[in-house]
Order: C-alpha cells, then structure tokens, then sequence
C-alpha cells in the first residue's frame, strides 16, 4: 500500500521524519480503522467495525508507536515543544453507493461536507498556530477540496483508503530501507469546491473535445493538481507556493445554480438513500437515563423499550423497523452529529413540510409525539398517532407542515434534531424516506392541516387534581420557608374565565394551588398584598407546575406600587422535570420597570395553547420560592478523596471507607464549607465535556434494608442537573438529583432519593458515583458543587 500514497506538498523537506523527532498525534483518523478501510470492509459501508473486527491491523497510531515507541508520542497539544513535528491523520467516514453520493445541498469541500469534519482542519490549524512542522495524512475514497487544509500543512498527503496495515505509510514517513513516495494522482484534484466532473484530456483521441457532461480543465475549474502529478523525495519539493492557495467562497451546493435567499429551494433529506449522512439516528428512554444510542444500519438495536432493525425499502438498508413495547418512556430520532443546532429558517420560510413514509403494523396504544428540536429544551412537538394510516402491508407517506412545529414552538434558526418519535405506548412500524420539503418541490395539498394537529389532543390527559378544596390561600402555593419568611397570608382572587382552588396533589408538602381554566377567554387569578412586599433582596422566583402537555404559555405577572408590569411566560423558561411537574427559575431582573421594593401584586394569567388559544383545563402551582444568587465558600481546600468525607456521621461511617475517582472533565477534592461535621466532598468540572466521580465500596454492600437515599449538595443556582448513580454487581443506573423535591437550609438543598428508582439488586451494590452537571440548557456546567450528608435512610447507624 506505499506505493498508492501521494505526496502533494512537502515544503522545507518536513518529510522524511526523523526518529529523534516527537510527534504529535491528533485528527479524526489517528486510531481508526474504519477511515483506512473505507466501504465494502466487513460491512456493506464499512461502518461500525472496530479494531478487534482486524487482527493484527495496524492504524497511524500504533504504527508510529512501532516506528518510534509510544513515549515519543504526544497526544496533548499544550505538551509539545520546539523538538515535537504534528502529524495530523484526517479522512472522511466510510460510505459505499447512495451514503458517500455528493447531495445537491453538498459540496466536494472536506471540512464541512459533516459538521464532525470541520474538528479536523481545526486540528491542523491549532498545530500550526503552536508553530509547529504539520503533516497531514487524509484518507479518503475520492479528491476532494482542501485548499484551506493544504496552506495550513507542510506536508499534504493523499493516502486514499489504504486498508488495515499504516505500516505501510510510516514506512515512507520515516524512509524506512530508502522507501519514497511513488504514488501519483491517478485522478485529477480540485481547486474549486464544485469541480465534481473534472477529467484529464484523453491522448489517444485527436482534437478532443470536452464533453457538456464534464467540466472543462481551463478557467474556472482548472485543476490544483493534474492527473498524474506525485511529489518524491527524490525528486523535490516542487516550486509551487502551496501556502496560499485561494479559497473558494461558494456557501451553497453544487445541485444549486445559487444560493438560498432565505427561502430554501431544495429537500433537506434526513433519512434515506439521497441522505449525506449529516444526521445520525439514535434511541433512548427513560431506562437508560436518556443515554444517546447510536442506531445501526446493519444489525439490531436495542435500547430496552424501543428497538430497531434496518430493512430495505427504496434501496438497501435505507429504512428501519421500530418497536417501542410500551414498558417506558422512549424516543427514536436523528440528529446532527455534534448535536450543535443549524439555521434552516430558509425551510420555515419555504413553507416546507416534514415527510416521512410510514408502514403500520400496530398502532399506537398512547400518544406518539412526533418533534422537532432546536437544541433541547427548545422543541416544537404533535401527537401524531391520530393521523397515522392504518395497520396496512402499504407503505404510506405523511406530510406535516414545518409551521404546526413552529407554532408549538420549535425555532428553526437552531434545530439540531429534525425528526423525533417519543411515546410510552405501544407501536411498532416500518419508517423511511424522511425529508424536508419546500412548498416549490411538492406544494403537499395532502398535508395534514395545524388546526386538525392541534385540534386534536388525545396526549392531553388531565392532571391528576386529587381532593379538591376551595381555599384560595396562597401560601399553599410557596415553599414553607419562603411563606414564613415573607409573610404570606392572603389569598387568591379569580377573575373572568379561570377559578382558583386547592389540590392535595402537590409537588412538596401536602398540597398546590389548582388554577382551572374554561378555555373561553382572559383569565387566571392575582393575589393583593398588603402590607406591600420588599423582594430586592431576591434574584430568582422558582415554582413548579403540573399541567397538560399542550400548555405553551401561562403569564407569571407582578405589578408595584405604581406599574402594572408585562407578563412573563413562564413555559419560555427552562424548565427540569420531575415526575409530573416542571420547576423553572425565572430571574426577578427579567421584570424591567417594576420596583421590586414595592410589589403589590403577584398573579397568574391566561393559559394558552401553541396554537394561541386559551386552554381548557387544570393547571398545578406548588413551591414558590424567592432565591438568590449566593456565591458558595469553599472555604479551605485539600487534596483529600475520601468519600467518608461526604457521608453522614464522617468519623464513624461504614459505608465510605474508600476513595473517589474523578474522570475527564472533573476533579474530586475536600472542602472545609460542611452541611454537618467538618468537612465535604468538593467536586469540580470545567464544563467542557463528561466527567464525574464515582466510588467503589470495599465489599458488595447490602442496601435492601434501607428505603432511601439524603444527598445534601450545595451549587450555583444555575445546575439543573447532576447525575447520581448506584452500581449492583451487573449494572448501574443514574438518576437526575434534581428531579426531586428537596428542602432547603442556608446554602444547602436536601434531596431524598427512593431507592427503588434505581431499579437494581440493593444486596449487591458495589459502586457510587456522581456525575454530569448541567444547566437547563443540558450544556455541562462549570462549577463547583459540596456534596455532604449522605446516609441511607433513617434505620440507618446514626
């Protein structure tokens, strides 16, 4: 395989390298296997094999650890020194016929042909910003455009898919025996992004003419490199400047005569045998935390209530066949690849529809929302199972406008998921051929309308109100500290089409605020102060609200002594989950104009569906709190990692006699700041990706005696999230701290965890851990959260 590669550019003798040289190794194609061998290895694409699937194979990687031994190696850039040449293996992922197929939407440009591509150019950009020597080894199975990669390299070379065995490429790095690169282009390169059908001229044929089906070889698509160029060792370096090579501005497809003006003039197609492979499908629930798993395209997946397996359908392995069995929540999906969102406005303003061709073979047995997300919370969501066709051997097509997602509140300026199936129910279908479609391509008479999607709700159960009673205090609704605090002893008064009552459904404490609506017309309640309240001393209002699913608005209003301030909608918040409730944090500063020394009143107003209209039905409010934005003490901090530090009763605990381990993203330290005794677990994360700690316990410990699990944490109000996990002897499970109720003491909340949640063995629990903080955005939190007070219930040895 030396002799395939190419050498394009070699500036300043980069190559050969020398052994005394460190390397350091970075790019998307550094350890895989699966960019070398490109499609047709193993698998039909060539996707989803590993190392193991090769004995003996040998990747960039391990053939440079060969060549020079891995401690010459350097995989952190900040690492690095004057001694230290990059070696930078990029290439695209594997594809065969229809996957790798250039789409109209697309062009032949590397670094954004997939969003995961472009972290490769700005790998080679990082290691020439370090002033480092850069060589770039790219795999692929075609030329491509990579002006703006080849200025930023030393060396460029062309290494196509050279199977299993990169010795064969060191071996010519280093001219291991006098090797020298051979290899010459057997394909004419491109300068341009859109120079698809660019030939050499044929020798043996006189006066040759080029043909309207190709591109002509002068002018705008002459070629960077002409068929047969190679640069050697022996013969130079070549005296092209290969620096500055120019770059092709053109932002839209090669299929599109010109680009978008915000209307979009093609299909965006997500899933089918014209797809580019952009979006990825994944299955999760409510099982596996929500865990993405990737979906494959050659063998069954199985998540545990949903699974999939492909099928052929317009060509081979371009559709799937779903199961969801009804046992959980779980959702089906495809998504960009680095879940980052992307503008398709121009789809919205093509008045596009979403379409997807469907076989039934059992129909839903509950709602089956069909979504769009635009980085999630951000969502726009329809039960359609109303609208599906039936049981049938026929496969159907269904067409949903991209408005009805809009008017349910999905933003299209940042969507990130275009297609999404979640149900608890029963269903299982074949499903293919999903797209998006403007109103030019297919005007989709056939569509189903957003008034028949809203219309009908058979998703909206009503809540569960419990034993209705008809006090109207509003310290019902507030958090008991918060009431005691503030002083709140008045009630609520009900206005126009809405009516106030008391629920013993409550999120904390024994009962709620229960705010009905009769869908005709304005309505909601307020409450009058008196004396007039002082909330300056407060940032945040926190509450939670259990309501219908088709609620998209509800007004949280406060007037001072002299305004009346506009309403915020409360669902325009971020929002965590737990159970049947939905707390937010809606920032007091949000309300511009009003004097929070002087607030007179406070009141809720006007339920509303995505479609605009008012909403018929019950609406719970529990919890209100007022918080403020504290900065925790960290008091004095040690290196210490004990978990014993973080239990209850430190000095005598026979659960925590062991040591944590933080991962990636995280650091576990001790704190002198303690919710009881003299110290706490401190445990630190960047923010940039995963990362935790978790705890192995000495001996297999017996829980099933114990009910429950306190965890006393103290973090920035803005953490959502933070995963709490318990191991058996054969699984873990993790669960969202946050997502219970908790009660609050100084800069402490207290959170009690069922341990049945878990769903494990409990007399075989062998590990715990701590792991993930996010905000309400589901982005990883910087912070620095004390974890303290850990105990298993109360039979536990105080």
């Amino acid at each position: 395989m030396s002799k395939s590669l190419v050498l394009l550019k070699n500036k300043a003798n980069a190559l050969p390298l020398k052994t005394t040289q460190k390397v350091y190794l970075a790019g998307s194609a550094a350890n895989n296997l699966q960019k070398q061998t490109g499609g047709w290895s193993l698998t039909w694409q060539g996707t989803e094999n590993t190392l193991a699937d090769f004995p003996n194979a040998t990747t960039v990687k391990t053939a440079l650890e060969a060549q020079i031994g891995s401690s010459n190696i350097i995989t952190d850039i900040n690492a690095v020194d004057t001694n230290t040449i990059a070696v930078i293996a990029i290439g695209e992922d594997p594809y065969a016929e229809f996957v790798g197929d250039l789409k109209d939407h697309q062009t032949l440009d590397f670094a954004t042909l997939k969003s995961s591509y472009s972290a490769d150019l700005e790998a080679i950009k990082a290691a020439k910003a370090k002033g480092m020597q850069v060589v770039t080894i790219f795999f692929s199975g075609r030329p491509m455009y990579m002006n703006e990669a080849i200025n930023n390299s030393d060396a460029f070379i062309a290494a196509w898919l050279p199977g299993t065995e990169a010795t064969g490429i060191t071996d010519v790095l280093y001219q291991v025996n006098g090797k020298d690169f051979t290899g010459r282009l057997s394909y004419t390169w491109p300068n341009t992004k859109c120079s698809t059908t660019i030939n050499r001229t044929p020798t043996n044929i006189p006066n040759y003419v080029t043909p309207s089906f190709e591109q002509s070889l002068v002018g705008e698509h002459a070629p960077l490199f002409a068929y047969g160029y190679g640069l050697s060792y022996a013969g130079g370096a070549g005296t092209t400047d290969l620096d500055n090579l120019p770059l092709d501005s053109r932002n839209y497809g090669c299929g599109q005569s010109e680009p978008d003006t915000g209307v979009a003039t093609i299909p965006l197609e997500v899933y089918n045998r014209n797809a580019g492979g952009e979006f990825v499908m994944r299955i999760s629930g409510a099982n596996n935390g929500w865990v993405a798993i990737p979906v494959s395209g050659q063998t069954e997946t199985n998540q545990g209530n949903v699974s999939t397996r492909p099928i052929n359908y317009q060509g081979q392995y371009d559709a799937v066949n779903v199961k969801f069995d009804g046992q959980a929540l779980a959702q089906l999906y495809l998504q960009y690849a680095d879940e980052q969102g992307q503008d398709k406005t121009s789809y919205l303003n093509a008045e596009s529809t979403l379409q997807f061709d469907i076989r039934m073979l059992q129909a839903p047995t509950k709602a089956l929302n069909l979504a769009q997300h635009c980085v999630w919370p951000c969502l726009g969501q329809v039960n359609i199972a109303p609208h599906l066709p039936a049981v049938s051997a026929t496969w159907s097509t269904v067409k949903v406008p991209l408005q009805c997602f809009a008017e349910a509140g999905m933003n299209f300026s940042t969507m990130n998921t275009p297609f999404l199936f979640l149900t608890e129910g029963e269903a299982q279908f074949d499903l293919g051929n999903i797209r998006i479609v403007p109103k030019s391509i297919d005007p989709a008479a056939d569509a189903l309308t957003c008034a028949a999607l809203f219309g009908t709700n058979p998703n909206d159960t009503p809540i569960d109100v419990g034993t209705v009673t008809d006090s109207t205090a509003l310290a019902v609704g507030f958090r008991d500290e918060a009431a005691n605090a503030l002083g709140i002893n008045v009630n609520g008064t009900a206005l126009n089409s809405a009516t106030l009552r008391t629920s013993s459904n409550a999120y904390q404490g024994t009962s709620s605020l229960l705010l009905s609506h009769n869908g005709t017309d304005w309505g909601g309640f307020f409450t009058e102060f008196n004396p007039i309240m002082d909330l300056s001393g407060y940032d945040n209002i926190e509450l939670a609200i259990a309501a219908p699913s088709s609620l998209s608005a509800l007004e949280l209003k406060f007037d001072d002594a002299t305004n009346a301030a506009l309403p915020k909608n409360i669902l325009s918040y971020p929002s965590r989950t737990s159970g049947i409730w939905k707390i937010y944090t809606i920032p007091l500063k949000d309300y511009v104009g009003v004097d929070m020394k002087q607030i007179r009143n406070m009141g809720f107003w006007n339920p509303k569906t995505s479609a605009g209209a008012y909403l018929k039905g019950d609406i719970l409010i529990d919890d209100i709190n007022l918080t403020k934005n504290t900065t925790i003490d960290l008091g004095t901090i040690t290196e210490d990692k004990a978990l014993t530090v973080g239990f209850h009763d430190e000095a005598n605990n026979p659960w925590a006699t062991i040591t944590g381990t933080a991962l990636n993203s995280a650091t576990l330290r001790t704190s002198s700041t303690a919710y009881s005794g003299n110290a706490s677990l401190l445990m630190t994360h960047n923010g940039a990706d995963w990362g935790g700690f978790f705890g192995d316990f000495t001996t297999v410990q017996d829980l099933s005696s114990y009910s429950s699990m306190k965890v006393v944490i103290a973090a920035p109000p803005a953490l959502a999230k933070l995963e709490i996990k318990l191991d058996d002897a054969n699984t873990g499970t993790g669960k969202n701290l946050l997502s219970y109720p908790n009660t609050t003491s100084g800069i402490w909340k207290i959170y009690t965890v069922p341990l049945a949640d878990f769903g494990l063995d409990l007399k075989q629990i062998k590990a715990l851990g701590f792991w993930h903080p996010k905000d309400a955005n589901d982005a990883y939190l910087a912070s620095d959260i004390l974890i303290d007070g850990i105990q298993f219930d109360a039979s536990q040895p105080q």
